[in-house]
């Protein structure tokens, strides 16, 4: 089953199958405890082939051999624009950045990444009773979804007042900056 945070890479290549990202919580912890999402983010645009093989790997949901072998001779100026167009996206959802959202922040107290990824663990195995297999692979926005549902259900059987759906805790640096992707969005269109 495909999600709406899923990224398809299947317009890069020609002869593999395509290749879906999923921004899960795994690919998510995996990848900012490497890099960093700020140093993931511009690695990415900055065209790190290591970097971005990593994110591909990661986060995909399928085989990924055949896909990076099908890329690996074909040159450069094919293969740069879809990857560009197509991670920036996926890495702020895996920050759990919802660029497509323009309401203000919800506020509340800023926590580092890792904490921010060890609280949602805790949403999906303890108050959701998800695997920890099924939360591993759950994005962020899901989890969240997921736990206001919960608190829904919980007020509608036992009362109660409706303060917030959601934890406010965010984490550090999940602001989304629509110029600077902007930004980064010509910086990806440049010639190779």
């Amino acid at each position: 089953m495909r999600h709406a945070t899923d990224t398809a890479l299947k317009d890069v290549f020609c002869g593999a199958r395509a290749v879906f990202l999923r921004p899960s919580l795994r690919a998510a912890a995996t990848l900012e405890s490497r890099y960093g999402f700020d140093r993931l983010f511009a690695a990415c645009v900055d065209g790190n082939l290591t970097v971005i093989a990593d994110v591909i790997r990661t986060s995909s949901t399928t085989d990924t051999n055949n896909f990076l072998k099908s890329i690996a001779d074909m040159p450069l100026i094919e293969v740069m624009p879809s990857l560009l167009e197509a991670l920036p996206a996926h890495i702020l959802a895996l920050a759990g950045v919802d660029p497509n959202d323009n309401s203000e922040s919800q506020g509340g107290e800023k926590i580092p990444y890792p904490e921010y990824h060890a609280k949602l663990y805790r949403i999906g195995t303890g108050w959701l009773g998800w695997s920890p297999d099924v939360t591993w692979n759950a994005t962020a926005a899901e989890i969240l979804e997921a736990y206001s549902g919960q608190i829904e259900k919980l007020r509608a059987i036992h009362g109660g007042k409706e303060d917030q759906d959601r934890p406010t805790d965010r984490p550090e640096n999940a602001v989304f900056d629509r110029a600077g992707l902007a930004k980064l969005k010509l910086m990806g269109n440049r010639a190779f």
